[in-house]
């Protein structure tokens, strides 16, 4: 009984090993047939020379610009990273100058939401006025309750008396709990307005 268990235990064992010497057989060929031309340094040096242009590294330390030539380790300098960043920063300053988007809602107010003592309030309202000093984040409506005349402040053009009717509203917390919850437009898809009601 036990003989004929390693039989077949020598039967899958067999199989397992040509299977082994196939795959081993199939790398060699690989290796040293198909790819025994590859270099990969040269591979990634065109790589880099299609991204960032034909002078993309220089050696900062040795002379020569040839950073092995000398075997000291030389600090490289990618000069097409430099374009790329310029693009970059032109791009951000080109956005800058577009109207803000109006379901552009700054996600810092949401960890606000719940319970919320004076001094945090005060720092939400803060916080609205300084995104409307910059066209990023859209001047979002706030609703007091309880507390600075129960009104609505809304954005209607005109930053500086959108930015006052805020501070007035700022200026007439005072001490105690407050609550604040959030209105969504559309299907829940951005905040629109952010509700503050004094408790």
């Amino acid at each position: 009984m036990i003989m004929n268990i390693l039989k077949d235990l020598w039967k899958w064992v067999k199989w397992i090993l040509v299977i082994l010497l196939i795959g081993l057989l199939i790398l060699a060929l690989r290796i040293f047939v198909l790819d025994k031309d590859y270099n990969g340094s040269k591979r990634a040096k065109d790589r880099e020379e299609r991204v960032y242009g034909s002078s993309s590294t220089t050696d900062t330390t040795s002379g020569n610009g040839n950073a092995s030539g000398n075997g000291s380790l030389g600090q490289k300098v990618v000069n097409g990273a430099k374009a790329i960043g310029n693009a970059t920063v032109s791009g951000y300053k080109g956005d800058s100058e577009y109207d803000y988007n109006s379901a552009n809602f700054d996600e810092w107010f949401l960890m606000y939401e719940g319970e919320q003592y004076d001094g945090a309030i005060q720092n939400v309202l803060d916080h609205l006025i300084e995104n409307s000093k910059g066209n990023f984040y859209a001047r979002t409506s706030v609703t007091a309750v309880g507390f600075g005349g129960n009104n609505t402040v809304d954005y209607e053009g005109d930053v500086t008396t959108y930015q006052n009717a805020i501070q007035a509203m700022k200026d007439s917390v005072t001490s105690g709990m407050y609550d604040v919850s959030f209105k969504y437009a559309g299907i829940m898809t951005y905040v629109n307005e952010i509700v503050i009601t004094k408790k």
